[in-house]
């Protein structure tokens, strides 16, 4: 791998992913092209002792990042939190299908990865 591939992009300024996890827990990324965040997130993921959080605005995003963290990242798990099918304050109650992949991913949360 060559040094330039090494280097992710922020909205400040090109930065190695070793020295942004070692210079903090938290890496914001912000003005990255669409796509390009996918590869910063594979690469923080490879450069962390931990797991690392995405927060996608919407259902297509994050379903979009997961295809894409697949793409550069293949080796990495991803999980899904998804999001609830219903407003707060509802009437309706979350769906079971809903209610079972957020747990499965909470449970998923709290093993150790080797």
């Amino acid at each position: 791998m060559n040094e330039k591939s090494k280097m992710m992009t922020s909205g400040v300024a090109l930065i190695n992913a070793e020295t942004a996890w070692s210079m903090a827990d938290r890496l914001d990324i912000y003005g990255a092209p669409e796509g390009a965040d996918s590869l910063i997130i594979a690469d923080a993921a490879r450069a962390s002792n931990g797991p690392v959080l995405h927060i996608a605005r919407d259902g297509a995003r994050a379903a979009a990042m997961i295809q894409n963290l697949q793409f550069f990242a293949p080796e990495i798990p991803v999980l899904e939190y998804p999001a609830w099918d219903c407003l707060p304050y509802d009437r309706v109650s979350p769906s079971p299908n809903a209610s079972s992949r957020r747990m499965a991913a909470l449970a998923m949360m709290t093993q150790r990865r080797e």
